[in-house]
């Protein structure tokens, strides 16, 4: 597959312009999510999501998808930037998700389990996935900082004796 996504023009007047740069970006989006979900163009995805975030930055959900790509590919720093955005301009359980999961990834633990909580705190209700994938990882990561303070018990016990 390709690494590229075609690129979408806009009409030259303001108000048009401004409505086709809204709809060129979604259909970027779409294009970008349909790489990612097939995972084998994963840098293509990156493309869609740039480009779209080209034509209109004020959309937080074009960062969160740039984010759950640069994931996949364990570039961390920028998914972190990214989900760092998205959350300046709008609060939202995915970006706080997606930053627990990096922060898994580089061993922040219990900064993983803060943004899990908070991604709970914001997905509360909404009975959508992200409620799902939040409480999934929690789990993990409560599992996870609980072996290492069993282990790091364990070397404390061993240091005794």
């Amino acid at each position: 597959m390709s690494s590229t996504c075609e690129d979408t023009k806009s009409d030259s007047t303001h108000g048009t312009r401004l409505s086709n740069n809204h709809q060129a970006a979604e259909k970027l989006k779409d294009k970008g999510n349909t790489k990612l979900q097939s995972s084998q163009d994963i840098t293509g995805a990156i493309i869609c999501y740039t480009q779209a975030i080209q034509l209109d930055d004020s959309n937080y959900i074009y960062f969160n998808n740039r984010a759950a790509a640069y994931i996949l590919l364990e570039e961390y720093d920028k998914a972190l930037s990214d989900c760092e955005y998205s959350l300046q301009l709008e609060e939202n359980a995915r970006a706080h998700s997606r930053k627990a999961v990096i922060y898994s990834e580089w061993g922040y633990l219990e900064d993983a389990v803060v943004s899990v909580d908070r991604a709970i705190e914001l997905s509360q209700g909404d009975g959508g996935r992200a409620d799902e994938e939040s409480a999934e990882l929690k789990e993990f990561l409560t599992d996870t900082l609980q072996r290492a303070n069993d282990y790091m018990t364990q070397g404390n016990e061993l240091l005794e004796q």
